[in-house]
């Protein structure tokens, strides 16, 4: 199977791969590098087991060990800070 990438420059043959990314769809594999071809930016797979995204959306393909993929981002506010409260602190008037 061949598999179109961003760039295919550090794919190593028979090295593994991770297809994909393991959401409720439960369709991320991972698979060995047969061939690598960098002047098309493809790699070859033996076979995928799942059948992946057909939406125009990139799907990732990762090489453990190497730079991950941004899957989240979250931002936390807390009203109050933690050394604000006292072992008897009464917490229903605390706001």
């Amino acid at each position: 199977m061949t598999i179109k990438v961003e760039s295919a420059a550090g794919f190593v043959v028979g090295a593994t791969v991770v297809i994909d990314v393991a959401d409720e769809r439960g369709v991320q594999e991972a698979q060995t590098v047969v061939a690598v071809n960098t002047d098309r930016d493809q790699i070859v797979v033996g076979m995928l087991s799942w059948s992946h995204s057909a939406s125009p959306a990139a799907i990732p393909v990762l090489q453990p060990g190497t730079k991950g993929a941004l899957i989240a981002e979250w931002n936390e506010y807390t009203p109050s800070s933690g050394t604000d409260i006292a072992i008897t602190s009464n917490l229903g008037t605390i706001a």
